[in-house]
């Protein structure tokens, strides 16, 4: 599969995680499941850990800049944390590499700032009720093919997509995924999400370790030229599921989002389901 043209946003946050991989794919893969516009990537090869957000090449200078100013703010205020679930040590002063090297105190002072800033503000305007919940183009989802005709909660769309692990001879076996304006995210309010599940039920290693190799995909734009969620495990009780979340904040409201939330999780998950099938993953 071609990878698409994109740019990668990449942030440093750990070094010398000293945990096994597989407890790190299994911790990540859980605070993954509250990712808002970037995926944590453990690189074993280095054991590093880094954020890492995916935009089209085609995204707008203004686009790129807030999405990369939320997600350097989010690091930095979750970093000592992962820190001490990883048992890894902090990156310095957490700079992506696109800051450069070299980069004077008060220059890379002034950065934070204004990356603090950008958070702020998505959180004043997340206490307001979702700016997404009335859009029309959130309403006329409810017509696409493989939306679900049962009663829904306003401001909520789900759909269904054929998908079949390898090996499975289950007829109609579907992955499902909503589109969310009426729940807010736990940490920055209001918005618009997206929570996607593939089919059945796994162990958490191998289900965490799913996660994980999606995520490195993703970051090489083997499913989208679009990367702004992370894979995760969502638990069910005793069992355990891969899933997929992505959150736009009310601060970002676009008429179009629900168009675009739809149309790229059915592309993902169909180029999921046939990399699964083609033996690419």
């Amino acid at each position: 599969m071609v990878a698409l043209a994109q740019f990668v946003s990449r942030v440093l946050v750990l070094q010398n995680v000293v945990k096994p991989a597989s407890d790190v794919l299994r911790l990540l893969a859980s605070v993954n499941l509250t990712a808002v516009n970037a995926a944590l990537i453990f690189r074993a090869e280095t054991r590093t850990v880094e954020s890492v957000c995916v935009l089209p090449s085609q995204t707008p200078a203004a686009e790129v800049e807030r999405h990369q100013r939320l997600q350097r703010a989010l690091v930095r205020h979750d970093a000592s944390l992962i820190a001490q679930l990883l048992g890894g040590e902090l990156a310095g002063s957490l700079r992506p590499v696109t800051y450069g090297p070299g980069m004077k105190p008060r220059a890379a002072a002034q950065l934070v700032l204004a990356d603090d800033l950008v958070l702020a503000k998505v959180i004043e305007l997340g206490r307001q009720p979702s700016a997404f919940r009335d859009l029309e183009t959130l309403q006329r989802l409810r017509s696409c093919p493989g939306a679900l005709q049962r009663a829904q909660s306003p401001g909520v769309v789900s759909f269904t997509v054929p998908f079949s692990w390898p090996g499975d001879v289950r007829p109609g076996a579907t992955a499902s995924f909503s589109i969310n304006a009426a729940e807010g995210h736990s940490r920055i309010g209001s918005g618009l999400s997206v929570y996607a599940h593939l089919p059945g039920f796994l162990e958490e290693p191998l289900a965490a370790k799913i996660a994980q190799t999606l995520n490195v995909h993703e970051s090489q734009g083997r499913f989208g030229a679009r990367f702004t969620g992370s894979w995760c495990v969502t638990v069910f009780g005793h069992s355990f599921a891969v899933g997929f979340v992505s959150f736009l904040p009310s601060a970002w409201v676009e008429p179009d989002a629900p168009t675009v939330f739809h149309g790229e999780m059915s592309d993902r998950l169909k180029r999921v389901a046939d990399s699964f099938a083609s033996g690419g993953l």
